[in-house]
């Protein structure tokens, strides 16, 4: 890295996620534009997990809390341009930075861009029919933190109350990797742990309603973008829709955050044949028309290519 940014072999850096942003001196701005693609930040998910009660090590994670601040503050000497995938992501970050040390510098807006995640159209095919019945599904990694508390929150929260009113009801749980305590969930009635599937379009195309219930978690989700191109109607939470404008005179999904919320809004949808298929083609729409990753990927080389503020001051 030292010998190649000294040579000047390219022009940009770029760095997947602040935990590497160890390797990236902040001099090596006087050489290169560097630029931070950064997916979460370790500060924002620290304290959600310690406010939720979820976090696996919550001693240890008060004792790194100041560590992580301090790594994280280091960006503004380290990058010339950070890139999320939302405006909250943005707010978030700016108002962590916020403070006399950091005023200066943060009041160029064009420090944090945001440029949204994107959707592979061909992997997701849309369904071409609904397959009624009383299905629900919930994708992705189960042995990520976010989703194992999303799964167990679902499975004794919400399922019972969805399945005193709909006994047939299933709850599929897909995806690679699940935990003890995410394989444990299908003691529960209706739960099913089906671990890594061939074919993710296909298990969300066959299922009535997806389901997001995460309670953690910053920026744009693929999980969402994947269900929605897929053709699936949605109930998710606020985190799961971050980012993406769902509300309005006709919803691309039904936000729900509560027990409550999600069996009410999940009876919407199997009650209702043609609001499924309303939801279904408006968000697919949106995802053909904005989330496509050639579309992303234009805007993610403006981001890297366009002149961006350079910190003025660093530490050698």
């Amino acid at each position: 890295m030292d010998d190649a940014v000294q040579q000047r072999r390219f022009d940009v850096l770029t760095c997947e996620h602040g935990a590497n942003a160890v390797y990236v001196r902040p001099e090596f701005q006087r050489r290169v534009r560097t630029v931070l693609n950064a997916h979460s930040f370790a500060v924002g998910w620290t304290r959600a997990e310690l406010a939720l009660g979820v976090s696996a090590n919550p001693w240890r994670d008060r004792l790194y809390l100041p560590t992580l601040e301090r790594y994280e503050r280091r960006f503004r000497q380290q990058f010339s341009r950070v890139v999320v995938t939302t405006t909250e992501d943005r707010q978030q970050f700016l108002d962590f930075l916020s403070g006399p040390d950091f005023a200066a510098p943060n009041a160029d807006p064009d420090w944090v861009q945001v440029v949204p995640n994107g959707i592979d159209l061909a992997a997701f095919s849309p369904r071409t029919t609904d397959p009624g019945g009383y299905r629900l599904v919930f994708a992705g990694a189960m042995d990520a933190p976010h989703n194992i508390d999303a799964v167990c929150f679902f499975a004794e929260a919400v399922l019972p109350l969805v399945r005193s009113r709909y006994p047939e009801v299933t709850f599929c749980i897909a995806g690679a990797r699940p935990v003890t305590t995410v394989r444990a969930l299908a003691q529960h009635p209706g739960v099913q742990v089906m671990g890594t599937v061939a074919e993710m379009g296909a298990v969300l195309r066959e299922a009535t309603v997806c389901v997001l219930p995460l309670r953690l978690g910053f920026g744009i989700k693929n999980k969402t973008l994947e269900a929605m191109a897929a053709g699936v109607p949605i109930v998710g939470s606020d985190r799961a829709l971050e980012g993406l404008p769902i509300e309005g005179a006709e919803p691309l999904a039904l936000r729900a955050n509560t027990p409550t919320e999600y069996a009410g809004a999940i009876a919407r949808l199997f009650d209702s044949p043609t609001l499924r298929q309303q939801v279904s083609q408006r968000a697919r729409t949106l995802v053909e028309t904005h989330y496509t990753w050639e579309k992303i990927g234009q805007q993610y080389e403006r981001a890297l290519m366009e002149p961006s503020p350079v910190a003025k001051s660093w530490h050698p």
